[in-house]
Parts: structure tokens; sequence; C-alpha cells
């Protein structure tokens, strides 16, 4: 009598269940399918590359252009207090003419 270890549809049984659980490559699969999915692969990783490049780019694009905002504020800031300035100018000598218009007009 047989044991079912002696069994050999015991054991093909077995080493189906055995293989079944382990990945494998099917020859079913068509070799234009692998070839899709390569090239798919490859264009995601370029696409990454390409979007990383892109990032960094921008980044030193915004640090740039914060340093030339900053700087336009320092001239803003500083044509403000000149403007400042100059119209105190105007108002003294609009009130310096005032005062000659005034002499002229007396005599």
């Amino acid at each position: 009598m047989t044991t079912p270890a002696d069994c050999p549809i015991v054991d093909q049984i077995d080493k189906q269940l055995h293989d079944d659980r382990r990945w494998h490559l099917d020859k079913r699969i068509p070799v234009a399918i692998l070839i899709t999915l390569l090239f798919q692969t490859m264009g995601f990783v370029w696409v990454v590359a390409k979007m990383s490049a892109q990032i960094d780019t921008n980044t030193r694009d915004i640090a740039r252009l914060t340093t030339l905002v900053e700087v336009q504020n320092s001239n803003v800031s500083s044509n403000t207090t000149s403007i400042a300035v100059i119209s105190t100018g105007m108002m003294n000598i609009t009130e310096a003419l005032r005062r000659i218009e005034g002499a002229v007009e007396k005599e």
C-alpha cells in the first residue's frame, strides 16, 4: 500500500501549489506588452526627471524674483522719502513766493 506522500499525483499537486504561491512570468504574456511596459516606465522616469528640473529652475527663479521685489520695495521706500522732501520744499517755495508777491503788491 502506498502512502499519500509516495503518490505521484500528490507530488504533482504539491508542486503546482508550491509553484502557484511564487511569482513567475508566464510565457503567454506577449513581448509587445513587455516592451510597452518598458517604454511606459522609461517615459514615466523621463517625465519625473523633467519635472524635477523644472522645479529646480522655478525655485531659482523665485529666489531671484524675491530679491528683485525686495530691491523694488527698498526703492519705493526711498522714493517716498524723496517725494516727501520735495513736497516740503515746494510748500516752502510757494510760501516764499506768496510773501514776495505780497511785498511787491504793497509797493
